[in-house]
Order: C-alpha cells, then sequence, then structure tokens
C-alpha cells in the first residue's frame, strides 16, 4: 500500500513537473504574440530610401517650398505590397511662424494617367523639427507592389513667408523621369523638375502583405 501511495505521489510530481512548464511557456508565447500584435500588428517594417544615389559628402541643391502658390510632388514606384509608412526630411526656414497645417495625398497613378486617393491627411506645419524628418504612418496598401504613387504636399491659405520645405541633395545619377520630385506653382501652372536632385526619405513596407 505504501508502495502504491509513494507510485502515485511520483507521479504527480512528474506530471507537475512537465505541466507546469509547458502551462508556462504557453502563456508567455501568448504575451509575446499580444505585444507583438499590438506594437507590429503587420509584421517588421521593410525599409527602402526613395534613393540611394546621393553624392558623398552629401551636396545640398536646394530646398523647395510649400506655401499657398507652390506644391511638392513627389512620384515613386512601390516594390513591395503593404506600403504603410513614408519619411521624408524637412526644413523650417528658421524661426519663422508656421500656424496652419500641412495637408498631404497619396494618389495611384493609373496607366491611362487617372488619379485614385489611396491615402490622405493632415498635420501642423509647426510640428515640423528643421532638418528633421516627417513621418505619415497610414494603414498599409496591400497590394501596393509595382503600382506608381504621387505623394502631394499642400498649404492653401499659407503665405511663402510662413512655408515648411523639403532639402533636395545632388545626385550622382541622373533621376528616372517617373521618380523626379515635381514642384508645382499655381500662377504659372507649370511642374519643374530636376534630373539631378533628390528628397531625403524612405517608404516602410510590412512583410505580413509580401
Amino acid at each position: 500500500m505504501n508502495i502504491k501511495l509513494y507510485s502515485n505521489y511520483i507521479f504527480k510530481l512528474l506530471l507537475l513537473w512537465l505541466v507546469i512548464p509547458a502551462i508556462t511557456a504557453f502563456l508567455t508565447w501568448l504575451g509575446f504574440m499580444a505585444i507583438l500584435n499590438y506594437y507590429a500588428p503587420y509584421g517588421k517594417e521593410i525599409v527602402i530610401p526613395l534613393t540611394n544615389k546621393f553624392s558623398e559628402p552629401m551636396e545640398l541643391v536646394k530646398a523647395t517650398e510649400v506655401f499657398d502658390n507652390q506644391s511638392v510632388i513627389q512620384p515613386f514606384n512601390a516594390s513591395l505590397n503593404g506600403l504603410g509608412r513614408i519619411d521624408l526630411q524637412m526644413v523650417t526656414f528658421g524661426d519663422r511662424s508656421r500656424p496652419n497645417d500641412i495637408t498631404w495625398q497619396l494618389n495611384e497613378v493609373k496607366n491611362d494617367g487617372t488619379e485614385v486617393i489611396q491615402r490622405e491627411g493632415k498635420f501642423p506645419a509647426s510640428k515640423v523639427k528643421d532638418w528633421g524628418f516627417l513621418t505619415l504612418k497610414f494603414a498599409p496598401i496591400i497590394d501596393s507592389a509595382c503600382k506608381h504613387y504621387e505623394l502631394s504636399f499642400f498649404a492653401s491659405r499659407t503665405p511663402q513667408n510662413q512655408s515648411i520645405g523639403f532639402p533636395m541633395f545632388k545626385v550622382l545619377d541622373s533621376v528616372e523621369p517617373d521618380n523626379r520630385t515635381l514642384i508645382v506653382s499655381e500662377n504659372a501652372r507649370q511642374r519643374a523638375s530636376s534630373s539631378q536632385s533628390s528628397l531625403v526619405g524612405s517608404f516602410s513596407y510590412y512583410d505580413k502583405f509580401n
């Protein structure tokens, strides 16, 4: 009888020794997945620079302004599915007043030239840091790969002395025509672009969609 009780006791100890770690590991995994889903619901970010053709050292060509009579458009071809974040370097031209909002719009450009708004929003110009990076985060575009987009920035009712801008740096190789930064003058109704300079920035895609 004592041997039987002793055997049952050993069996229960072994069972606890196996079950408790298994439960602990399972709960740990659940916690990890919950944290991952909260902070990275779309998986890892895959960051691709706007261009890596800058001269060394980087040479500033100009800074293009955004105000009521001038907008800036950055065309690009999406490399992967899941486009969900864009980062661009900006300048503020000193301590000038910047009380207005900047509106941005991300359009998909179809093969026939028509444009479809995919994402849009606005941010206070006062929040822009001189030579800092603007981050635009939005719901990922599931099927963005190999599509052509235009990212536009507007500043209605904003005089030029309250503008913000994007620095453009010299590139070693000519920028492809479809990806050249466009400076649109509302007065002249013209689009100016440069093949020898580029904005500084990157596009982030999420591996959940690839």
